[in-house]
């Protein structure tokens, strides 16, 4: 049974970061693996006979959510893309109360809040980038690997660092329809760099991120709470789209999606008494 909770669990954090504005490392504080990971990822060469089957359980899960449910998602965005916004600030309104609950439990110091305040400033900044930024065109070159292998790190950071969204990066780099058909379509000249820039980033960030939630772990904390809220400015529909007939659904989907994290994070409470 925990093998398949595991794998339950990696789906979960793969179907995050199919969507905009969620974060998988957010996902994988709500279930309970988010420090598994992490150490997994930095002692993994030192002590890999302890990770590897956890990894291969999580990692297939992640992959196996990703690629059965990658359609689905890219066609509800389409189809109904101001109630799939309304879901997705209800899932990550959801994970807030764990996040300040587990900073509240440290000891603060009043400059610490600062550090909420630049993580929103951050994402907000990087809301604002250019479109299609990294976007590499359709004819495959050399110069087209390192900038999907450069993405690949790019996403890595974002799949390590709670709050951080890959899937709102890759809209910012104007590469998030293009990476969900290339899953879709298996293209593996496009998903080969991405996948080599992954675990190459994953590798390279894990110890630096674990470095800081030892050493300064309501400083972060409190940061990854400012990137989640800032997220949330991304996801807002304009208001021209706020029509009576999709504000009730939205609502409801909203309010679904807030208590299904809520209820993620409460039976991990439960797991770990």
């Amino acid at each position: 049974m925990p093998h398949i909770i595991l794998f339950m669990k990696g789906a979960a954090i793969g179907v995050a970061t199919l969507i905009p504005g969620v974060s998988g490392g957010t996902m994988a504080i709500l279930l309970g693996v988010y420090d598994l990971m992490i150490n997994g990822i930095s002692d993994f060469l030192q002590d890999w006979k302890k990770y590897l089957v956890p990894f291969i359980e999580l990692g297939l899960g992640a992959v196996t959510g990703i690629l059965l449910l990658s359609s689905l998602v890219s066609s509800l965005l389409k189809s109904y893309e101001i109630t799939m916004q309304f879901l997705f600030i209800g899932i990550i309104l959801g994970g807030l109360p764990a996040l300040i609950k587990k900073s509240r439990s440290m000891h603060h110091q009043s400059f610490d809040w600062s550090y909420l305040i630049v993580g929103i400033i951050l994402v907000l900044l990087t809301a604002s980038t250019p479109p299609a930024l990294f976007f590499a065109g359709d004819s495959f070159s050399w110069i087209t690997f390192a900038l999907l292998f450069i993405c690949g790190i790019v996403i890595a950071v974002a799949l390590v660092l709670p709050g951080i969204s890959a899937s709102f990066l890759l809209l910012v780099l104007g590469m998030y329809q293009s990476t969900l058909t290339a899953i879709q379509n298996m293209d593996m000249l496009f998903l080969l760099p991405v996948g080599l820039g992954i675990v190459f980033g994953t590798f390279a960030s894990a110890k630096v991120i674990r470095y800081f939630l030892e050493n300064y772990p309501t400083k972060t904390y409190l940061l990854i709470i400012g990137f989640v809220a800032g997220s949330l400015y991304e996801l807002l529909p304009s208001p021209q789209h706020l029509q009576a007939s999709v504000m009730i659904p939205s609502i409801l989907f909203m309010t679904l999606g807030f208590l299904a994290t809520l209820a993620l994070s409460c039976s991990h409470k439960k797991e770990k008494s």
